[in-house]
Parts: structure tokens; C-alpha cells; sequence
């Protein structure tokens, strides 16, 4: 029996307490770091880097590692979570970049040596988002920590932001130079082609149904199928090792998700909590099903 049965098939019980409901995601997590050891629960919380950058961004404009700053650092940076370096961890990072990540590090001397200014990030954080490429060919020195999942749904997710942020653009017919993140071919090619499929056709693969949507529907429309596309790359990289480790990746990724909308439209966000709760119901079921057959 896969190790993480026991984790994933007592979700549909944490769904239903009360607490889970009003705060889905510090709920999982706190169920899950008892569940999990240290390696793989670190590994999840790698797939939230992303938060990190906007945290860390937003810091170096409050002038988080200066010690005159720090104190109020909690009140001036709203921090989006999930994410891998809490508070404290930012500020000690802040304070000492060699403690972190080694492209979070460039990054912030690099900032602070020229003095580059926010929002203006995208140009600045390639640095941080070549380095996915860098792991995945294994070139950088913490490409051993990066392996697997984590770092599959990084690149995966960076493409999905570039995308949705050049069909948005597109939407009302202005120039995207600058915004989109160029990090490798897939994302040179969302920033030079011109063609409605950017040239991109065969490598899309989940993300072909944002073409037609984010280009007609309204804003919340679009949201939904982001998500939904988000989702669906999960399903399709989980496939039928529904109790695995990456399965509880995705389910972290999910319920995160589910976070996400219950603050911004709770009717949304209970929506997608029954639906990944009936589907997990079915997943047990499946599975106990042909274990006793």
C-alpha cells in the first residue's frame, strides 16, 4: 500500500470540518507536516515559489533588510501565501540573501546594486526564471532539489502566467513588450509571434482551450478557466497514481486554489471544494473497490 494512502484518503474528513471550510489551505498544511516527512514536505512547499518572488519583491520596496524597516515589514508587505519562506525566513533572507536560494539571492544583490525599481519586475526576475532552465538540464548546483514535480509545475505555471498575460493584452489591443517573462523557447515565442497561435499550436497541450476563452469571455470567466487549466495539468501529471506523493502535490495546488476563491468569490470557491472533494470521494472508492475485488 502506497505510504500516502492513509494522508489522502483522510482528506474527505478534514474537508468537513468547519475550520477546513473557512481556511482550506493552513488546515492541509498543518494536517499534512504531521503526515509527511521533512524532504517531501519541504518538496511542497517548493511548488509555491512563485509567491515568493512577488513577497521578496515587495520587500525590497519596503526596504525589508534594512534593520529600520524590518520591524515593520509585516504591516507594509501583504505576503501571498502559500509560500515557501514564511515571515521570519523572508527577513532573515532579506537580511542575510546568502540563507536563501541561490537565484533569490542574485536576484536581491542585484536589485540593490542597481537600484531597480518594482513593478517593473518582470525584466529583472528572468533571472530567476532562466534558472528553472538551468535545473531542469541540470546545470545549477541545487538542481538535486528541484527534481520531479516541484519543478515540472514551475515552468509549467510560469508559461500558463505568460500566456494569460499575452491573450489579456492581446483582449484590448495593446503591446505586451516587456511583460512576458522570457525564460525559454515556449515563452521567446509568446513574445515575438504575432500569429493568434503564437506560433505555438503543438505545444500547448492543456492550455489550448485559453485561446478561444480569454479572448471572448469577462474577466471571471477567464479566471475560472485558468484554474480549470491548472487543474487539469494536474490530473493529467498525477494520472492513476491517485495515492502518490505527487497526488499530494496536486491536492495542495487544488486546495490552494480553492483558498483563492472563496476570498475572491466565495460562492466559486465552495463550488470547487465539492468538486474536488466528490472526485476524491470517487478516487477512494475506485481504488478500495479493486483492492477487494
Amino acid at each position: 500500500m502506497s505510504p500516502y494512502y492513509y494522508l489522502i484518503s483522510s482528506l474527505p474528513e478534514l474537508v468537513r470540518d468547519d475550520a477546513f471550510s473557512a481556511h482550506p489551505y493552513p488546515v492541509f498544511d498543518d494536517f499534512v507536516r504531521e503526515e509527511l516527512d521533512e524532504k517531501d514536505y519541504t518538496d511542497m512547499k517548493r511548488c509555491f515559489l512563485l509567491n515568493d518572488i512577488s513577497n521578496i519583491a515587495d520587500s525590497l520596496e519596503a526596504g525589508g533588510g534594512n534593520s529600520q524597516s524590518d520591524d515593520d515589514l509585516d504591516d507594509m508587505v501583504n505576503l501571498k501565501t502559500p509560500s515557501f519562506l514564511d515571515m521570519a525566513d523572508l527577513k532573515q533572507g532579506l537580511e542575510d540573501p546568502d540563507t536563501l536560494f541561490s537565484f533569490f539571492a542574485d536576484a536581491i544583490f542585484d536589485w540593490r546594486a542597481e537600484q531597480r525599481q518594482f513593478p517593473h519586475k518582470t525584466v529583472h526576475w528572468e533571472l530567476f526564471y532562466r534558472s528553472l532552465v538551468a535545473l531542469t538540464t541540470g546545470e545549477s548546483k541545487e538542481s538535486r532539489q528541484f527534481i520531479g514535480f516541484p519543478l515540472d509545475y514551475l515552468v509549467f505555471e510560469v508559461r500558463l502566467r505568460n500566456l494569460t498575460t499575452a491573450l489579456a493584452y492581446r483582449k484590448t489591443s495593446r503591446s505586451y513588450e516587456g511583460e512576458i517573462v522570457v525564460f525559454d523557447d515556449f515563452s521567446q515565442m509568446l513574445a515575438e509571434s504575432s500569429t493568434p497561435d503564437f506560433g505555438l499550436s503543438r505545444e500547448f497541450g492543456v492550455m489550448e482551450t485559453l485561446i478561444e476563452v480569454l479572448s471572448k469571455e469577462d474577466v471571471l470567466v477567464a479566471e475560472k478557466q485558468v484554474t480549470a487549466v491548472r487543474w487539469n495539468w494536474l490530473d493529467e501529471v498525477v494520472g492513476y497514481r491517485l495515492f502518490s506523493l505527487d497526488a499530494v502535490f496536486a491536492y495542495a495546488l487544488k486546495i490552494a486554489d480553492v483558498q483563492r476563491w472563496l476570498i475572491l468569490k466565495p460562492e466559486e470557491g465552495r463550488r470547487s471544494l465539492d468538486s474536488l472533494l466528490k472526485r476524491l470521494q470517487m478516487n477512494i472508492k475506485s481504488i478500495t473497490q479493486k483492492e477487494y475485488s
